[in-house]
């Protein structure tokens, strides 16, 4: 199965949410100066997963995946349609309007997209879990 995975490391866990701290540099992994450079940004990103995984404790190094199917749908609903409201909203509204309260009604209409998805904000993490591996199996 294709899928994505990222290090993280286990910095707490409570029941069955284990948070992990992931560690992203970009495009810097592989720099040979990457020790003397400060062009290159590290982010820091803690993830709260639901995990039945018992064997975890804080400090294991573990690896979060997600198959590449559902990170595509997780692009769609985050990227893709929003650029269909906003292209389709600019292109209705040409033939009606001038472009201040085009590019107003536009920008209305990406809030209100974006405040729905995150009114459906546990739907969407039902929708694309993410799984934890020990990064010793």
């Amino acid at each position: 199965m294709n899928e994505i995975k990222h290090r993280g490391t286990v910095l707490e866990r409570n029941g069955d949410v284990v948070k992990v701290l992931l560690l992203e540099a970009s495009g810097c992994a592989t720099c040979a100066v990457k020790g003397s450079c400060s062009v290159g940004e590290v982010e820091q990103k803690i993830l709260e997963i639901h995990s039945a995984n018992n064997n975890l404790n804080v400090g294991d190094e573990v690896y979060v995946l997600m198959s590449n199917k559902k990170a595509m749908e997780a692009l769609f609903w985050a990227y893709i349609l929003p650029f269909i409201v906003l292209l389709a909203t600019i292109i209705i509204l040409s033939n009606y309007l001038n472009e201040l309260y085009i590019g107003l009604i536009a920008i209305g209409m990406l809030t209100a997209y974006y405040l729905i998805l995150s009114f459906n904000k546990s739907f969407f993490e039902k929708q694309f879990n993410l799984e934890i591996k020990s990064k010793l199996l």
